[in-house]
């Protein structure tokens, strides 16, 4: 009998080692939990909505709508609150999902388009 271990820095390549060997019964370490709610790149992080697409981190690019509130949230985190809106472009940020906190993407801001408040549903832009 044997523990199948997996390394951290060789995700697919399973060690066994055999019961009782390096004193593995009394080192063993395990997660409390899944790690969904642990950010692991790094912020700012514009959160997202992907119900509906699964498949959101094999995208090239995308675009969509981001509240008022959101958007001003993410130039405090950029320390550019008090900065025109448009300076936004070209900085970097972390889209993550808003239901699970580990599924995130870095990206670039590569434009912006404001839209009138009459024209958007609610306090998009």
């Amino acid at each position: 009998e044997a523990w199948i271990v997996r390394g951290p820095h060789a995700p697919h390549y399973d060690v066994k080692i055999a019961r009782g060997q390096f004193g593995i019964e009394e080192s063993v370490l395990a997660p409390k939990s899944s790690f969904e709610n642990q950010a692991w790149q790094p912020g700012p992080y514009l959160k997202w909505n992907f119900d509906l697409h699964s498949d959101w981190k094999q995208w090239p690019a995308s675009g969509g709508t981001v509240s008022w509130t959101d958007l001003k949230k993410l130039l405090v985190e950029l320390k550019m609150d008090g900065s025109s809106i448009l300076s936004i472009v070209g900085k970097e940020c972390t889209v993550q999902d808003v239901h699970v906190a580990a599924s995130s993407r870095r990206a670039k801001i590569t434009d912006l388009l404001l839209v009138d408040k009459l024209e958007a549903a609610g306090d998009k832009c």
